[in-house]
């Protein structure tokens, strides 16, 4: 008979071969089922599906299709094609008999296939010969294989490769670093319903790919004998010569047994030369024995694979993983030992798969350091435990998702395009360089019996949870204070997404379950775009566990990529502080808010953000309400909005907070929210709009409801104090909003060079901010202190007088620089000062505990946190108006500190001589003496930026507890460095010891010098995503790390107030 084997797998025009359709690089199964039918005397013709361009194509060259019978082989995730193929074949060819086979079909028994004979469960070189006489009837006839599986299989023919274009082979690359061509062989085959495995996707034996766990027929792995095996290499190497195989990729090593290993290498040993091997094998049994890796290294073996599925304990229950991860991570690091490349295969998009858990991920992956990262997304595919998992747990979307390269169904709950883009940003920023050793007597495992040259300890000597940031015995690491660290996760959530919404609803809930459903569904409902729309939800403590499940069933960015959750662990009764919170973590362009019991209606965005547009000079609009009851229903209006003066505003308030959109911009000129006010906050707010900015307008349509009932907050405005707030609002507007600043510091011979560029850009800064008056008097409204640390005690003593004695008396702020290493010195001004301006989280946290330690609650509240780099004004206009050409590679900046040095050095020795690298500050030359490095003096500010104007990467190092003598009393956790260097356009690799801070700047963070170096090689090898990541961070650093940007947020928290904030 002459056999047509068609095999149905990938996409539509994968593959071509002179514009005529051609099988390309095959799975083991046909070439092993090819060589079965050759032997029994037939002839065989194989088709691809991934050379035609579409269904249409292959309707077209059916016709002239000619063959006596023919096998449908369909690769996993393809059932739908099988069928379709099936059907065209049968309306062309009425009366050949037709057979259905492969992994789709028999992993999951399916029987459904229109217009087939039969259908073959299991292998076909069992089933072919009753298949293929099977007559044809109103259903297809099923033949289960699976049950009595091939126990011999040195007893089939070599498979039959001329099936497959070996012009692929020729050509081919699978593994970086590795020359063409690329062969293929197996040492077995594992599931017998689902057993051959493609070129490098599948020679992992997937733990997902199985059937369901549990079957009776499943059968076990069955190996080749090695002696087959190796008389298969050895045919192989005499057919193309041992110098013709760029690689040899061995495919289901994973079931090779320890034994079987031994045997083999023994067996090839004297009989075939070295030839590069790649092949993947079991952890469990490196563990055994991982010397094993030694004698494969000695026969050829350059690349291994490990298959773990995650490191992620949950995921790897999920996965069936039968291991710990401390066994993945002690084979491993054995493969490092021999000096062997790896190829580690991991899964993403699995169920529940949380920003928390793709953080965590990553830290494994950058800690490894890995060559080659084979990652696969998780696909729930009928038949195997994937797909009974989430059909269970109800997890099953039919839609077809976008950013997936397959067809339903589909995880749900899953963010699929972020996870990819993560997971591939992995491979880019992840991948070791690949090791190329010379086979001679200095690899580590070429002398005979060599051990480990660094002994392994035992398996379970190994970790089992991620890396983390490293904290110095000595000293106690601060914990960030919970909703700054909930802000930054989301801060860095918009930087990876890169949603840009028009309007943020800010919506605070406390014990409201009912209503909170309601209020948020009405955000659900809006007109507006999604992409357009940001909804942060601040819950505020509640006690009700229906607020929290709502919450926490929101608070999910695969899901609902357009909400964000801030949650409080206890109650703040507070609005105006949540409001602030959620004003920190906003991205919009405009700003709502909505109260948990009120409710928006569809169109309230889409016009409030199409007014603004339209009447850019107006900084807010306000709409009518509809009046509702407790259970809804319509009870009337508030009272149609008019023009209103200041006057008419400070006697009631005209706008209900609800109503109100305003730009967030505006802020930086009026304030926020006040923390004081406790009732009357939305009041306070909008009377600073009418008196300090450029009005609202209004929108005469009803657009909201607001829901009067005995729950409103306003029933207990008396007891919030709502007198004392009335008082304090309308105290504000008895001047036109300007407040009169003073400024102390130290004198420039106490400074060092960088420290004087701080202190004069803060200067210049306040000079510029246009509510501020610099005065010369010690009553001004501000007496700013800066770098109290550099203040003897004498001088501390003369600003303590001065402020008392002044009439009246000043706000004192200590505005900080170099904490947490000066907590000490910079802490003398504690018991004075009325605000501490820290420049790191920890060290904020740090003072507002001693205020609490004191019971001083007010002081407490007024410490807040900024960083005192940033742009000068000329700074920025130098950087805006350069068109400098970016000629330096990589460039290191700053005092090169013992750490900092030694960084550098190990940086350089590992990157590439073809790179251009400068260093500046002073230090660096003679540090860097002998290495190939430009090494530059410490510059002024515009030389400086004239310099990173020019760099393509800095590499940017902290100093630690060595270099500064130890921290006094905590250890740093903010991000001190690289905004400036961002702004220049430069892109950031920083260390890895603190990563609070960099807001929606994209920074990459190295674990050691080799990684920094592996991050700066992938930046400037790909020139796209060089240019994306630049240019997302010079405009945030931009517009938001000037100086006086920083400086103008400062003084906005201190006269709003805004309690314990935190200006990134």
């Amino acid at each position: 008979m002459k056999i047509l084997l068609y095999y149905v797998a990938g996409d539509w025009g994968t593959f071509k071969a002179n514009g005529l359709p051609e099988a390309v690089c095959l799975p083991h199964a046909l070439m092993s089922f090819a060589a079965t039918l050759r032997k029994a005397g037939h002839d065989h013709a194989t088709t691809d599906t991934r050379s035609y361009g579409g269904l249409d194509k292959v309707a077209i060259v059916a016709k002239d299709l000619r063959f006596d019978t023919v096998l449908v082989w369909v690769q996993a995730g393809k059932l739908e094609l099988g069928k379709q193929i099936v059907s065209v074949l049968r309306n062309t060819h009425s009366t050949e008999p037709i057979a259905v086979g492969g992994p789709a079909v028999s992993a999951g028994r399916f029987a459904d296939f229109p217009g087939a004979n039969a259908v073959i469960h299991g292998e076909p070189e069992i089933a072919w010969e009753k298949a293929f006489n099977t007559p044809l009837g109103d259903q297809p006839v099923v033949i289960d294989a699976i049950g009595a599986p091939l126990a011999n299989l040195d007893s089939l023919p070599e498979n039959d490769t001329g099936i497959a274009n070996i012009e692929y082979e020729k050509q081919a690359t699978i593994l970086p670093g590795v020359k063409a061509g690329v062969y293929t062989l197996t040492v077995g085959r594992s599931c017998p319903a689902c057993y051959d495995a493609d070129l490098l996707g599948g020679g992992f034996r997937c733990l997902q790919c199985n059937p369901v766990p549990g079957e009776s027929q499943r059968g076990s792995p069955r190996l080749k004998s090695p002696e087959k095996f190796v008389d298969e290499v050895y045919r192989l190497s005499g057919s193309h010569g041992t110098g013709g195989i760029g690689i040899l990729a061995v495919h289901d090593g994973f079931i090779a047994t320890l034994d079987w290993l031994r045997r083999m290498t023994a067996e090839w040993t004297g009989l075939i030369r070295r030839i590069p091997l790649f092949m993947p094998l079991n952890p469990s049994v490196v563990a055994e024995d991982p010397t094993i890796l030694r004698d494969l290294a000695r026969v050829g073996m350059t690349w291994v694979g490990f298959d773990v599925g995650s490191f992620i304990p949950r995921q790897r229950e999920i996965l069936g993983v039968p291991r710990t991860v401390s066994v993945d991570e002690y084979a491993i690091q054995a493969a490092k030992t021999y000096r062997l490349n790896i190829s580690l295969r991991y899964f993403f998009g699995v169920p529940g798969q949380d920003e928390k858990e793709l953080d965590e991920m990553e830290a494994w992956i950058r800690k490894l350091e890995i060559q080659h990262h084979n990652y696969q997304y998780f696909r729930p595919i009928q038949g195997h435990r994937s797909f009974k998992y989430c059909f269970e747990k109800g997890l099953l979307s039919p839609e077809k998702d976008p950013a997936l390269p397959f067809d339903p169904p589909t995880v749900k709950l899953v963010n699929h395009a972020l996870t990819y883009r993560r997971f591939k940003s992995w491979r880019e920023f992840h991948a070791a360089p690949v090791i190329n050793l010379p086979w001679d007597s200095g690899h580590p495992a070429a002398a005979k019996d060599s051990p480990p040259k660094q002994p392994l300890p035992s398996p379970a000597s190994f970790t089992s949870t991620a890396p983390s940031l490293r904290v110095s015995p000595n000293t106690p690491a601060m914990q960030i204070p919970n909703v700054h660290g909930q802000i930054e996760k989301l801060l860095q959530r918009d930087a990876i997404s890169g949603r840009k919404p028009k309007i943020t609803v800010i919506i605070v809930s406390y014990n409201r379950p009912d209503f909170l459903r309601e209020a948020f569904h009405s955000i659900e409902a809006q007109t507006i775009s999604k992409d357009l729309l940001e909804c942060i939800i601040v819950e505020n403590g509640s006690t009700e566990p229906r607020v929290r499940e709502f919450v926490n069933y929101k608070d999910n960015p695969v899901a609902f990529p357009w909400v964000k959750v801030i949650q409080h662990e206890t109650n703040i009764n507070n609005v105006a502080v949540c409001w602030n919170e959620a004003l920190l973590a906003a991205n919009g362009e405009y700003v709502c808010t909505l109260d948990d019991d009120n409710r928006k209606l569809p169109e309230f965005c889409e016009k409030s953000v199409a007014w603004l547009d339209a009447n850019p000079e107006k900084d807010g609009v306000f709409c009518r309400s509809r009046l509702i009851t407790k259970d809804g229903k319509e009870r009337g209006f508030r009272p149609v909005p008019v023009p209103f003066t200041l006057e008419q505003e400070l006697r009631g308030n005209h706008v209900d907070s609800g109503e109100l959109v305003f730009r967030r911009s505006l802020i930086d000129r009026i304030g926020y929210f006040d923390d004081r006010c406790k009732a009357c906050e939305d009041w306070d707010f909008v009377a600073r709009i009418t008196h300090y900015a450029n009005g609202i307008g209004c929108i005469p349509e009803v657009l909201t409801e607001y829901r009067t009932h005995d729950e409103n907050r306003i029933h207990d405005s008396v007891a919030l104090g709502a007198a004392a707030c009335t008082e304090l609002l309308r105290g504000k507007h008895t001047s036109d909003g300007t407040i009169t600043v003073k400024l102390v510091h130290p004198v420039s011979a106490e400074l060092t060079v960088s420290q004087n560029q701080v202190i004069s850009g803060i200067k210049d800064a306040i000079r510029a901010i246009s509510f501020v008056k610099i005065s010369e008097e010690w009553n001004a409204d501000i007496v700013i202190v800066t770098a109290p640390f550099r203040l003897g005690e004498n001088a501390i003593a003369a600003i303590r007088k001065h402020v008392s004695d002044a009439s009246p008396r000043p706000k004192l702020v200590s505005l900080h620089m170099e904490d947490p290493q000066a907590t000490v010195a910079n802490g003398r001004l504690l018991g004075i000062s009325d605000w501490i301006v820290s420049n790191d989280i920890a060290a904020m946290e740090y003072y507002r505990k001693k205020f609490l330690e004191a019971k001083d609650d007010v002081h407490a509240r007024q410490v807040i946190c900024w960083n005192s780099l940033g742009l000068s004004d000329k700074a920025l206009a130098r950087i805006k108006a350069s068109k400098s050409k970016r000629d330096i590679d990589v460039c290191f900046f700053g005092y090169p500190y013992p750490t900092r040095l030694r960084f550098a050095r190990e940086f350089i020795k590992n990157a590439p001589t073809t790179w251009k690298l400068f260093a500046v500050g002073d230090g660096w030359k003679n540090g860097l003496a002998g290495m190939p490095v430009s090494c530059l003096e410490t510059q002024d500010e515009m030389a400086s930026i004239d310099i990173l104007l020019r760099c393509k990467v800095v590499v940017v190092t902290h100093r630690t507890g060595d270099d500064a003598g130890g921290f006094p009393t905590v250890l740093p956790a903010s991000i001190h460095r690289g905004f400036i260097e961002a702004a220049c356009g430069a892109a950031v690799v920083l260390d890895d010891l603190r990563t609070f801070g960099a807001g929606r700047l994209r920074f990459a963070h190295a674990v050691s010098p080799l990684d920094a170096t592996k991050l700066v090689w992938k930046l400037l090898k790909s020139k796209k995503l060089l240019t994306e990541i630049t240019e997302h961070n010079q405009k945030i650093a931009l517009e938001e790390n000037t100086v006086k940007t920083r400086l103008t947020r400062v003084l906005n928290m201190i006269r709003s107030e805004f309690w314990n904030g935190v200006i990134r």
